[in-house]
């Protein structure tokens, strides 16, 4: 579940130790790093939790880049916590991007065999969907 876009090697080892610190807490929604490149592109790291509503199999995120990037960005990202489900990139722009989340309709029908055990219904019977992006801005060529 990811979309690829070109970016060199270097950053996408770089990347990659410095993620470590990313891991979200439960209460949390989002963590980021912003910073520039050895060769001067920008970069952003980020981990972002989509919420979904109990009965809900359709979310979007929307994540502004603040100061947006001089460029548009080229976008990666992947699940890497929740149920399974689908992931579109669903528009990118200099100031932010917009990532569409589709639960698999097994997810749900989890979530409401649960509810019937309890016999209750709570938000916290809708899972999570944490994903991981990586943003790379760099003049074009």
């Amino acid at each position: 579940m990811s979309a690829k876009a070109e970016k060199p090697e270097t950053s996408a080892d770089a990347g990659a130790d410095s993620l470590a610190w990313l891991e979200l807490a439960a209460n949390e929604t989002c963590r980021t790093l912003r910073r520039t490149a050895e060769d001067g592109a920008d970069e952003l790291h980020g981990v972002f939790r989509v919420r979904f509503e109990f009965g809900d199999d359709r979310a979007s995120l929307f994540v502004p880049f603040c100061p947006a990037f001089d460029f548009d960005p080229s976008i990666e990202f992947e699940q890497v916590g929740g149920p399974d489900g689908s992931v579109k990139l669903a528009g990118c722009f200099p100031h932010g991007m917009r990532l569409d989340v589709k639960r698999e309709e097994s997810a749900m029908e989890e979530d409401r065999v649960a509810d019937a055990e309890d016999d209750t219904i709570s938000d916290e019977s809708a899972d999570d969907v944490v994903l991981q992006v990586f943003a790379r801005a760099e003049c074009p060529k």
